[in-house]
């Protein structure tokens, strides 16, 4: 229990260390969720806070390094919904129009990169299918 306690306050210290480094904004949206030997994991709320706060590893390996530690790794955590969340009824899609269709047919077959037209070519054709 005492271990646990331990790890709880470092965990805490990071945390504040961490919220003092980082401008209000992003700080707001991350959380040290632990810390080891020689790794401080931030967990952030959001992949576009998570690309934000990349930014700032820079900084932060400065200070994590002055204090003993070697690497920070971001997790992204995406909050779960709220219980009573509205579900959104998904709209039916809208066929393309045959000019569409044709436009991408002919586009694909100038592409060279053979991923990509196979890719345009099954767009084209599931777009005949909606008719």
């Amino acid at each position: 229990m005492q271990r646990l306690l331990s790890q709880a306050k470092h965990i805490d210290q990071w945390n504040k260390r961490i919220q003092r480094i980082l401008p209000g904004p992003i700080a707001a949206h991350c959380q040290v969720t632990n810390v080891t030997e020689d790794k401080l994991v931030i967990q952030v709320n959001s992949p576009a806070w998570a690309s934000k706060l990349r930014l700032f590893i820079p900084k932060l390996e400065k200070t994590i390094i002055v204090n003993g530690l070697q690497s920070v790794e971001l997790k992204v955590a995406i909050p779960a919904p709220a219980y009573n969340a509205i579900k959104e009824i998904p709209t039916p899609r809208s066929p393309l129009s045959s000019e569409a269709s044709n436009t991408i047919i002919q586009t694909a077959e100038t592409i060279n990169d053979k991923n990509l037209r196979e890719a345009l070519l099954r767009l084209a054709a599931q777009s005949n299918k909606t008719r």
